[in-house]
């Protein structure tokens, strides 16, 4: 059962979670993206994955090297001070390019503003009391999900799985199934001892608000 929960938590990290956002939109509407080539299409996904999950993840293993953390789960609330702060830059920098970019559309820089958000209301929190980063990026994912369907009007997920066919999925669907991930996988930070229940609660709010907020400011 431990092994479940690390897997669970492992697969919905919250380094992971923009990566989904984008790839959601982009099966969802393809159009959004005014990139016809399909090989520049994977160019600007990997280099937007490279950048949201390599950048931070060679940052932190560098300060694990240099013993500013002790472990890659950084228990310890001031551990978490400097990806944070990593994380957060990195989120900036890419809100700062795609937001005036013509081939990326402008609610994915919402989303990026919106974790921004997250991530810096996360830091100045954590100088207090920990808070759970996993349950924020859930929040934040289902928000994403809800403004995809409730203000951006889209109704229909497509899945092209090439050999075993092309697939239609209704985002309703999609909203229910991440709305129960988001509830799984702060049940599994409970289970892990990693968090409080209040931990868990905040992280649920934060991310959701700072999606919602940022969608309004900047839509």
């Amino acid at each position: 059962m431990k092994i479940l929960a690390k897997a669970l938590s492992f697969i919905f990290h919250p380094l992971f979670i923009l990566v989904y956002v984008l790839a959601l939109l982009m099966m969802i509407n393809p159009y959004l993206f005014r990139i016809q080539d399909e090989k520049v299409k994977v160019i600007f996904f990997t280099y937007t994955m490279v950048s949201l999950i390599v950048i931070p993840v060679i940052s932190i293993l560098i300060l694990k090297q240099l013993n500013v953390i002790k472990s890659f789960s950084m228990k310890d609330k001031m551990e978490r001070v400097g990806p944070l702060i990593i994380v957060g830059i990195v989120y900036m920098w890419l809100f700062l390019n795609y937001k005036n970019t013509a081939s990326v559309p402008i609610i994915f820089a919402a989303f990026l503003l919106g974790s921004v958000f997250s991530v810096f209301v996360s830091f100045f929190i954590n100088n207090f009391t920990k808070i759970s980063l996993h349950t924020v990026g859930m929040g934040g994912l289902t928000a994403a999900v809800l403004l995809m369907k409730y203000k951006l009007k889209y109704d229909t997920l497509y899945v092209n799985l090439h050999f075993l066919g092309q697939y239609t999925v209704n985002t309703y669907f999609i909203l229910l199934m991440v709305v129960l991930i988001a509830g799984l996988i702060g049940t599994v930070r409970l289970y892990l001892n990693a968090h409080t229940t209040k931990q868990v609660y905040m992280g649920y709010l934060i991310g959701f608000l700072s999606q919602i907020i940022a969608f309004n400011i900047v839509m």
